[in-house]
Formats: C-alpha cells, structure tokens, sequence
C-alpha cells in the first residue's frame, strides 16, 4: 500500500510537470475500431457499442529540464454512452519514477452518464484480435483524481522487455474498467494502420 500511494504521488507530480510542455499533436488520418462492452444482468451475452479511436505522435517536453521527446495519443468516441476518452503512452525519463512507461487516461463522460461515474482502471491487456484473451502489460495503474487514471508500467528488466514486445507485436488494447455501480466493461481499442504507424514511429524515437 505505501508503494502504491508514493508511486500515486510521483505519477502526479509527473502529470504536473509535463502539462508545461504539450504542442500541437499530428492526427492520423483514418479512424480505427473501438468497441465498448458491458456487462448486462438481463442478456448474458452483454452489450457491445461501436466506437472510433484515432492515433497519433505529439511532441511533449516532461519539465523545463529535459527535451521534448514523442510521445503517443489516443482519442476514442463511443457515442451510443457519449463517452471520450483520451489516453497519452510515453516512455518514462524520471529516474524517481519506478517505471518504463506510462499511460495517462482520461474519460469525459456526461452528467447524466448512465452507471454514475468510472471508478476503477484495473490495468492495460494486448491481444491478436478483437475477441481474443488478453495478456496483461507488467505493471501498477493508480487514480488520480475522478476519471483520470495513470498506468506504469514495469521498469524490471524481464518485464520491461515483454511489455514493450507486446506493445510493439499485439494489434490489439483492452482498457477494463469498473463503472461506480461496480458493472465491468471492457474497451476494445484496434491499432489498425495509422496506429502501427505511430506505435513503429514512438518507439524508433524511443530507440526501442
């Protein structure tokens, strides 16, 4: 527990200091597949909601002290929930930061959002295909505040590894999350071509 909330301070701190530094992000221009699915106590087989998620690079700078370097960005639209939800993936330079890289989520949901709220953001899972098992990243995902929620990953040598191969070789992402009524679902998210693209062009940038 005290790891976590000290690597909960560090990730906010980090979240700070490179608010400082955003520029104009490069759009991808094609939409990839984003599906949304939920659990439904009266239809075992749950809902399943068409979405969009584009990919992109933008260039961050992390704080005044160090260069800005690429990093990754995601949009996704789910408009049967009028849900968005943007997610920011960069690779870690902060020595007090026990991790390889890290992923920012941010949901923007609206007041009148059917399930209360997003309570919980377990973790980040790969898979080969929309409906196959995922495998989980090697890492601690924290809330920071309501709907905005940061992921670590693993800065272990075995696992850093790993992460970074399913990141580069799975086509596809799944975001669990717990709604505030304690309902799961699961945001499906396709790489596609432009997000390939960006995932090749970050971590050539990133010398991984």
């Amino acid at each position: 527990m005290r790891y976590a909330t000290s690597f909960a301070l560090m990730m906010l701190l980090t979240i700070l200091q490179s608010s400082l530094g955003y520029t104009e992000p490069r759009l991808a221009p094609l939409a990839q597949r984003a599906v949304l699915y939920e659990e439904d106590p009266n239809d075992p087989m749950g809902k399943r909601l068409a979405g969009s998620a584009i990919w992109r690079t933008e260039t961050i700078a992390p704080d005044p002290s160090r260069p800005p370097e690429l990093a990754i960005r995601l949009d996704v639209e789910i408009p049967e929930r009028n849900l968005a939800m943007t997610m920011s993936i960069r690779r870690n330079a902060d020595p007090f930061l026990p991790a390889s890289h890290t992923f920012e989520i941010m949901f923007k949901l609206p007041a009148d959002f059917s399930f209360g709220g997003i309570s919980n953001v377990p973790g980040i899972l790969m898979k080969q295909a929309e409906n196959a098992r995922g495998v989980p990243l090697a890492g601690l995902a924290v809330k920071v505040t309501t709907d905005f929620f940061m992921v670590g990953l693993s800065s272990v040598d075995v696992d850093r590894a790993r992460n970074v191969s399913l990141l580069n070789e799975r086509p596809w992402f799944d975001i669990p999350i717990v709604y505030n009524n304690n309902r799961r679902a699961i945001i499906a998210l396709e790489k596609g071509t432009s997000g390939a693209r960006v995932f090749a062009e970050a971590f050539a940038a990133w010398g991984q």
